[in-house]
């Protein structure tokens, strides 16, 4: 992904996502008020669109890009066709949405370039015209939404958007038992909160099951997944959980690769005394999900290996 010549990140089609945490973002523009149209306006336009799908599938759009925080062009166009929308022009309708204030957009670069590069790997995010349709045409209250949601270090980009995979790839194995898909997740242990990177619920039958996600980079390794293991064990202890969940949830780590998921899972075993997870990896998730992507960790040999994903799922 990465051009080493100007030292940005091309789009080249690739669904798996770990770049430097050093990388910076360049926007198309700058998240002010200098160019925003009157209070009302954006609504205004908005509902004088004469063709209801398009307006319907721009605020899906907007709605989507809201959950998922950042998202690719591809991550949105997967997702919208789970609700039947085409997407042969959707690289016309997101610039034309950028263009417009309704979102922003960005690339990620060793260094801060002048303007985003045409053949970069685009990151959309929320920006405020979308956030006063979304405020006149949703049920959430945006009033507490600043662009600074928007503007993150390269590990939360990394890490939103492997969310987003996983999300998708879920969305298209269980869609109909999918009850819902929460990401990220802030968690208080006492006075204070600890961030997963999503969580979900399962229902095929009466009974509905919890999961919590955690995406781990390799420069998560070994450090920083070892301070998330602490946060995690200490919620799982005495009546946390409890504020949260009627039955503990299962934990699942999403790891660039099966050395990185050994790692993580050792790691996990030794800091924790709960059993009940699973691992997957990057590559398990981008090619759907079925009985490669997920692996279980055994204590005992010190291994990890395949399980059924309906074991998991």
């Amino acid at each position: 992904m990465l051009n080493d010549h100007l030292g940005y990140i091309k789009d080249d089609g690739n669904r798996t996502f770990s770049f430097h945490y050093e990388y910076r973002q360049t926007w198309d523009h700058k998240f002010n008020m200098q160019g925003m149209r009157a209070p009302g306006t954006y609504v205004k336009n908005f509902l004088r669109i004469k063709d209801e799908a398009e307006s319907d599938c721009m605020l899906l759009i907007l709605k989507y890009v809201l959950s998922a925080n950042i998202a690719t062009a591809d991550q949105i166009a997967r997702y919208i066709e789970f609700f039947g929308f085409k997407v042969e022009d959707l690289d016309a309708k997101l610039y034309e949405m950028v263009g417009g204030r309704l979102l922003n957009m960005f690339c990620l670069a060793s260094t801060p370039l002048p303007e985003v590069p045409d053949d970069s790997l685009k990151f959309y995010c929320l920006d405020f015209g979308g956030k006063e349709i979304l405020n006149h045409f949703g049920k959430n209250d945006l009033l507490d939404w600043l662009s600074i949601n928007s503007i993150r270090s390269t590990e939360l980009v990394n890490k939103y958007l492997t969310t987003n995979e996983f999300q998708i790839s879920l969305l298209d194995a269980y869609r109909s038992a999918v009850q819902y898909f929460n990401s990220p997740v802030d968690l208080s242990i006492g006075s204070r909160f600890m961030r997963m990177s999503g969580e979900f619920r399962l229902q095929e039958g009466a009974v509905p099951r919890d999961f919590l996600l955690e995406v781990v980079r390799k420069d998560d390794l070994p450090l920083l997944f070892r301070n998330k293991c602490e946060k995690i064990n200490e919620l799982f202890k005495g009546k946390h959980i409890e504020r949260y969940f009627s039955e503990p949830p299962t934990l699942i780590f999403m790891a660039e690769n099966k050395e990185d998921a050994q790692e993580a899972a050792e790691i996990f075993h030794r800091m924790c005394s709960y059993d009940r997870f699973y691992l997957t990896t990057d590559a398990g998730i981008v090619d759907g999900m079925n009985d490669e992507s997920f692996l279980r960790y055994l204590p005992v040999s010190q291994e990890i290996i395949s399980i059924k994903v309906r074991d998991v799922l």
